[in-house]
């Protein structure tokens, strides 16, 4: 649950946008939430180089050592995070790992929707579809 002010914050940051005549969008690029889910894993992310330079994890005399950016395709849409890392290079983020181009809820949608049997060539028809998503369908020749 978020704080009282946190939630006034983006309400008026909704109007603001709405008032302002800007298109008002919650997910997708621009998206209010996006960006609440960019913030939030940015404080994770940093949380963790934290906790692990605390715990001497890795060499001795080891320290941030700047961040990398990396755009995370989520559920509701693309959220651009700087993941941060360390001298030693031991930094091993949970929140976004290493390599990790999605998040792991939105693998969990591709796998089921090809484990139910559907193909780019059927999934636009369905309802479980994520909002955005586009599909080409090719064909074997032969």
């Amino acid at each position: 649950m978020l704080p009282e002010e946190v939630l006034a914050s983006l309400s008026g940051q909704l109007a603001q946008r709405a008032r302002a005549g800007e298109p008002v969008t919650l997910t997708g690029p621009g998206g209010l939430l996006t960006g609440v889910i960019g913030q939030v894993l940015q404080a994770g992310l940093a949380a963790e180089l934290a906790g692990h330079l605390e715990d001497g994890d890795g060499a001795a005399g080891n320290r941030s050592n700047g961040s990398s950016a990396k755009v995370l395709n989520t559920e509701i849409g693309p959220v651009r995070v700087q993941v941060p890392r360390d001298r030693a290079g031991s930094f091993d983020p949970v929140l976004v790992p290493k390599q990790a181009r999605r998040s792991g809820d939105l693998d969990a949608v591709i796998i089921s929707l090809y484990a139910k049997g559907c193909r780019c060539a059927t999934s636009p028809g369905m309802s479980g579809r994520p909002r955005g998503w586009t599909c080409r369908t090719t064909r074997s020749r032969g």
